[in-house]
């Protein structure tokens, strides 16, 4: 085997390894992005509830008792509602 068909060899070689390694990177952030959308969507639905919760006269804090909210996320939660509360309403 002369030196240019070792280099054509490597060179394929080279173009299915980085062709696999973008395929494997691909997979992950897709896997990584439907994760987040899926927290994201969750969060989003939790503070839809507890603002339903709270105009059926609920407190914040009775709300996130009713909804389960675990104590380390609750800060997360009063302080989404608060911007909520400030933003101004159409």
């Amino acid at each position: 085997m002369n030196i240019w068909d070792h280099l054509y060899n490597q060179d394929i070689l080279d173009r299915e390894a980085r062709e696999e390694m973008r395929a494997e990177c691909l997979a992950e952030g897709r896997a990584e992005g439907l994760a987040e959308g899926k927290a994201e969507g969750r969060a989003e639905e939790r503070l839809f509830l507890l603002s339903k919760l709270m105009k059926k006269s609920y407190t914040a804090e009775d709300a996130m008792d009713f909804l389960e909210i675990p104590p380390d996320q609750r800060a997360y939660y009063a302080e989404r509602l608060a911007q909520q509360n400030q933003a101004p309403k159409p």
